[in-house]
């Protein structure tokens, strides 16, 4: 039985699959350009990295830039996860309350992981949103990359299986799916994002996601 890497509410947790369709679902989601580069970004990220860095808001800002944020953390949510992060005033926020990245391994094909992927996502009936306090679930949109894309992975990568798989540093084929929210207009301040991704399926685990957010107007550098 091969291991399928799953990013639930933005962390890593191997999943064994135990069946794959062999025809692609009728209703895939139209193609969104947002779930790509949240997953090229978070996949180039070594492990021993994201380790180091932990929730600290050197991890927040690592390899952000343009108009929107891509939002993780590298909790295994077996215990609430806060992320600390220090973001420039008018960026949007993408943030993954439970977001599947499947790439095929030896006799498997596309389609048969993009329904992997849509039944992981599936599996999450209970999705709540708040933005400083206030109930924000009106904001959680079910997005999908079903069309392949290609992604870097680095030598020390998410999918590495210790005593199973070494997934060598390459450029692999994927497709991924997941519910989102693109949250924009905060004013500089402080403000907390918080959201729980949870199911009635045991073999999936429950998260519990807390972003506390600096934003601030961009200054000069002032040498110490």
């Amino acid at each position: 039985m091969r291991p399928v890497k799953v990013v639930v509410a933005l962390t890593t947790a191997l999943m064994a699959a135990t069946a794959l369709a062999d025809e692609l679902p009728t209703n895939t989601l139209p193609a969104d350009p947002l779930v790509r580069q949240w997953w090229q970004r978070f996949l180039a990220i070594p492990n021993s990295v994201a380790t180091d860095l932990g929730e600290t808001p050197e991890a927040c800002g690592l390899g952000q830039f343009g108009n929107t944020w891509f939002l993780s953390v590298t909790g295994t949510g077996e215990e609430p996860i806060t992320r600390e992060c220090t973001i420039p005033q008018g960026r949007k926020l993408f943030v993954p309350l439970i977001t599947f990245g499947c790439t095929p391994f030896p006799g498997e094909t596309l389609p048969q992981n993009v329904q992997f992927c849509r039944e992981g996502v599936d599996a999450y009936d209970k999705l709540t949103l708040t933005i400083d306090g206030k109930n924000r679930s009106e904001l959680i949109e079910r997005r999908a990359q079903s069309r392949s894309f290609s992604a870097w992975f680095p030598e020390d990568n998410i999918f590495d299986t210790p005593g199973q798989f070494d997934v060598p540093a390459g450029v692999y084929v994927m497709v991924a799916e997941g519910q989102f929210a693109l949250v924009e207009g905060l004013r500089a301040g402080e403000h907390v994002i918080h959201f729980l991704a949870s199911t009635t399926d045991a073999s999936f685990p429950a998260y519990d996601v807390t972003f506390n957010f600096r934003i601030v107007a961009a200054t000069s550098i002032t040498p110490r």
